[in-house]
């Protein structure tokens, strides 16, 4: 793993648990690009750590890096399109 994905890596698990607690109904798939590079490909993932949020087959929300910030807004804003 890249050193922006290993700091993002404990931050993205506290807003995955967030919402498990909030007992909302999601997947959350973490790909390891170097050994995923087709889905990366297919995802159209351009750097790293890339985040992105589905509902249902269309991409809503996309995050790209290890920003406090940028993490925040991504979470926020799928919980919103979550509920």
């Amino acid at each position: 793993w890249c050193n922006p994905c290993k700091y993002a890596k404990p931050i993205i698990f506290d807003y995955v648990k967030l919402l498990k607690e909030n007992n909302l109904n999601f997947k959350f798939i973490m790909i390891d690009a170097d050994e995923g590079r087709d889905v990366s490909s297919c995802m159209k993932v351009r750097g790293f750590p890339t985040l992105q949020f589905y509902h249902g087959s269309e991409l809503h929300e996309t995050c790209l890096g290890a920003g406090e910030e940028d993490l925040k807004a991504f979470f926020n804003a799928s919980y919103h399109k979550m509920l």
